[in-house]
């Protein structure tokens, strides 16, 4: 959070910020001491490197909006990011609130396939222990409220949507019953 605060001041613009942040990311996600592994510092390189990326307490700082430029070419970053680090479920949940930001705008449909990919095709079990599901849910009620047509339009997308959605039923989330019924209404 220091990072965000101290470097946002000290910077004199958002774009000086962004390319020191960008150079941190890309040097974090090179070094393999920053990789997942059997490490017992694991969980503690987990959480420094979701306050890296903008989540957890800085995404009150980058989340709320003016970053959305920023984070649109952080995209890379953050398919780099969750190819290592999405499983965990204190990485998607933080994650997952953070999509529902308005600065995280551009990351939203493409974290719709990422997140679908962890919960079914490798078969993720970590939602109860965390409470992740309620954060699962947000990110899906903020897709389908701000982007309706895109889902309904695209079919790849429906899909993952759904997917999720269903993920979420399955699990008996009462939020999620109401959206699968509006889901269903708006056909």
């Amino acid at each position: 959070m220091a990072w965000f605060t101290t470097g946002l001041r000290s910077a004199d613009s958002l774009g000086t910020f962004a390319r020191h942040w960008a150079a941190m990311i890309g040097y974090v996600l090179q070094d393999p001491k920053w990789k997942p592994g059997k490490s017992r510092s694991y969980y503690d390189i987990e959480e420094v490197f979701r306050h890296l990326m903008g989540m957890d307490f800085a995404s009150r700082i980058v989340g709320e909006g003016g970053f959305e430029k920023v984070l649109e070419s952080f995209l890379p970053y953050y398919d780099d990011w969750r190819k290592h680090w999405l499983h965990g479920s204190s990485s998607l949940k933080n994650f997952c609130r953070f999509l529902t930001s308005p600065s995280a705008i551009s990351l939203r449909i493409p974290a719709v396939f990422w997140v679908r990919s962890v919960l079914t095709e490798k078969g993720y079990f970590g939602a109860r222990e965390s409470k992740v599901e309620d954060d699962i849910f947000g990110m899906l009620r903020v897709v389908w409220s701000q982007h309706r047509n895109t889902v309904q339009n695209d079919s790849s997308l429906k899909e993952a949507f759904l997917d999720i959605l269903t993920w979420l039923v399955q699990r008996q989330n009462p939020a999620a019953l109401e959206l699968q019924d509006d889901v269903v209404r708006s056909k």
